[in-house]
């Protein structure tokens, strides 16, 4: 996140999220005061380690400040509202993605998600923030921008193109949200807790009303999985053939 002073432009308000000319340096920061050695990005910095620590839950202008040894009215000269504060805490979570180095526009994809998926369990709670805006912050564009670039080459229209990279997107924050709620009860990842919800099922499930369910579960190859990433690595191939579907049939439906 930068610091530095420009001309800011103006938007319809709603259009982008608190914090956006924060983000990209498009605010002065507060520089007289006795508060001035208090600035964004420790105020930002301070609110991930809560975060990551306790959760999101615990997040507040109080506690920030607490942190930081400040009163929170201090915190409000260079942060506007707890909802800033998300979208800067957010953007410096995701930070720059590192440098992808599959070939291939499935493996350049699918190691794009392996690296997404590894910073969302970095900084769990990034998963816990309402979406209610499109990408717009660097480090959001920058991670969009290397997942565009690996769809380049499927040839699709843009529209195409954006609406691949958001389910992409969609998929690897839904398997990671199951990844990250399983894991607080650890024992839904082990054989011995796998086992005892399968015998649960079987003590409770009429064969006549739920066969499907209990013939799903009574299979010999059901099991709990060693693979912490189970969900995104079978998921996300199921949406990359999709979109290999999708380039078919766009490159059939082209006049000769």
């Amino acid at each position: 996140m930068q610091e530095k002073e420009q001309a800011a432009p103006s938007f319809p308000e709603g259009v982008l999220p608190p914090g956006f000319l924060k983000a990209w340096g498009l605010q002065a920061p507060a520089l007289r005061g006795p508060k001035a050695d208090l600035t964004v990005g420790r105020i930002v910095r301070a609110g991930i380690e809560t975060a990551d620590a306790e959760g999101l839950g615990s997040l507040t202008m109080a506690r920030v400040a607490r942190v930081l040894g400040y009163t929170t009215m201090s915190l409000y000269r260079h942060v506007e509202s707890k909802d800033e504060l998300l979208v800067l805490m957010q953007d410096a979570a995701y930070g720059s993605p590192p440098p992808v180095s599959a070939t291939g526009w499935r493996d350049r994809a699918m190691e794009w998600a392996e690296n997404v998926s590894a910073r969302y369990r970095r900084h769990a709670w990034v998963l816990d923030i309402p979406i209610s805006h499109m990408p717009s912050t660097p480090g959001q564009l920058k991670w969009l921008e290397q997942l565009l670039g690996a769809l380049r080459e499927t040839g699709l229209s843009s529209p195409d193109k954006l609406g691949a990279a958001l389910m992409i997107s969609n998929v690897v924050a839904t398997t990671s949200r199951l990844e990250r709620d399983l894991a607080m009860n650890p024992v839904n990842l082990t054989d011995e807790g796998g086992d005892a919800y399968v015998r649960a099922l079987f003590s409770v499930l009429d064969p006549a009303v739920f066969p499907e369910i209990l013939s799903v579960f009574g299979d010999p190859e059901m099991g709990a999985s060693s693979d912490p990433g189970y969900e995104i690595h079978f998921a996300l191939p199921r949406a990359l053939d999709g979109i290999e579907r999708l380039m078919e049939h766009r490159a059939a439906s082209r006049p000769d």
